[in-house]
């Protein structure tokens, strides 16, 4: 992962800007030897490769629009220009900000032609899609893919629709090369249908098999880079076991499925914390996933159930206690797995999830637990996620094919009105009761709290 600057002082700039912020300390500036005109562009051409950003200052406002287009000859690029005429004028935010931007680029770039075409590449038509550093694009598919065009007052089944997530619950819904349409998630009450604005009746229709069929090579770069940082992580630390907390979703399942292919499974043990408030099908899909890669699976309840069962507030953003009980369970299932401490944890974090996420090092000591931790799919989309686990073999939560954007605890305060819809509508709440009728009375104080309604905690 490289940065190409014009001259070793816009080197020296940027490298104070890597000391400063953790989540691009791990890469690396080179000068283009303050070349100017034809012999600068050249020189970027013979440099430029996967996971790079070249970054220009004003004064190279004649060349910036020939280097632009080298954005999509070579996937996981960005050209971008600085707000000041050199890059060294600026200041340390200033470029922070750039660079933060150029990630989102590498991430959510996207072509079309007769499929989607994922972070770049030299056929097909530019999809106008918002790049913004905390947005992030996922397909929806199957009923999923027809619960959204009937929100938007079409009908039919339409393969993969993309849909880019943005701010504050609105979502852009792309079909092939056109904004079909934007949905607002935002409502927190699940009783209110999300307000959604149609732009266009053109539906073009393309599937998984194409997808794969035209994002192989794409995907296969973005696999190659996660099991190099993988690799990296464990030569520095050298763990005598590695340790992957899968929770069923899709981002630790491509975790899991990348180090197996890093690294001896045999030094891999996954971990599956049950909240006890666990989708049935996050337990499946952590058990597919593990068996997939060849690893070891152990499980372990947290008994968040049990925690609001005997009184316990419903978690709230500022009283994570449940995040807590989860962290216990694995830490001390991780001391159990190897007594010595000596682990790496390989986990699933992404640019696009949230800031905090976004600002964390490639390795670091977590947050929540006392050990090395290392986040190979930071330079993911959800739609590289995906893919990738189609191309592997389809080991893909089935809640996604609802229309789910993330999974999880059916109790959790972070699903959409949107997803509680879907859980009502397709009889998961029912299933759930009718297997554990003790949560009952959990859901109707969670479904009080999601339809507005006043909750009266215990």
């Amino acid at each position: 992962m490289k940065i190409l600057v014009r001259s070793k002082r816009d080197a020296d700039a940027v490298n104070a800007v890597l000391k400063r912020f953790a989540e691009v300390s791990h890469w690396r500036v080179e000068s283009l030897g303050g070349l100017r005109g034809e012999k600068l562009i050249q020189e970027v051409q013979s440099r430029i490769e996967p996971f790079t950003i070249v970054l220009l200052g004003r004064e190279e406002a004649d060349i910036y629009p020939l280097v632009k287009p080298l954005e999509d000859e070579t996937p996981f690029t960005a050209v971008l220009q600085a707000r000041t005429k050199r890059v060294r004028n600026s200041t340390v935010e200033m470029i922070h900000s750039v660079l933060t931007r150029g990630r989102a680029v590498i991430r959510l770039k996207t072509k079309w032609n007769k499929s989607y075409l994922l972070s770049g590449a030299p056929k097909g038509k530019t999809i106008d899609l918002p790049v913004e550093p905390y947005y992030d694009t996922f397909f929806l598919y199957s009923r999923g893919a027809e619960r959204l065009l009937e929100t938007l007052g079409l009908t039919g089944n339409p393969g993969l629709l993309l849909a880019l997530k943005g701010p504050r619950g609105l979502h852009y819904i792309f079909s092939g090369d056109k904004l079909i349409g934007r949905v607002d998630f935002s409502t927190p009450n699940y009783m209110i249908k999300p307000r959604a604005e149609k732009y266009s009746d053109t539906i073009a229709k393309t599937s998984i098999e194409e997808l794969i069929g035209e994002n192989t090579s794409i995907l296969e770069i973005l696999e190659s880079n996660a099991i190099e940082l993988i690799q990296e992580a464990y030569n520095r630390v050298k763990p005598r076991k590695v340790i992957v907390p899968v929770s069923g979703g899709k981002d630790s399942s491509a975790a899991l499925l990348l180090a197996s292919k890093a690294l001896d499974p045999g030094t891999i043990t996954a971990i599956y914390v049950d909240t006890g408030i666990d989708f049935p099908e996050n337990k499946e899909a952590a058990e597919r996933i593990a068996s997939k890669a060849g690893v070891d699976l152990v499980e372990v309840y947290a008994g968040v159930d049990k925690g609001l069962m005997d009184g316990f507030p419903l978690p709230t953003p500022e009283n994570r206690w449940c995040t807590g009980r989860k962290l216990e369970a694995l830490r001390k299932t991780i001391e159990k797995v190897e007594p010595s401490g000596r682990v790496l944890i390989i986990v699933g974090d992404r640019d696009s999830e949230s800031e905090k996420r976004s600002r964390r090092p490639l390795v670091r000591i977590d947050n929540g637990l006392p050990y090395p931790a290392v986040s190979p799919l930071r330079l993911w989309s959800g739609a590289h996620v995906m893919g990738y686990l189609w191309m592997r073999g389809g080991l893909v939560n089935s809640l996604y094919s609802l229309g789910f954007y993330r999974t999880g605890c059916y109790l959790c305060f972070s699903l959409r009105s949107w997803e509680l819809r879907i859980m009502i509508e397709e009889g998961i709440v029912s299933r759930i009761i009718n297997s554990r009728p003790s949560h009952k009375p959990l859901f109707d104080r969670f479904l009080s709290l999601k339809s507005g309604a006043p909750v009266e905690e215990r």
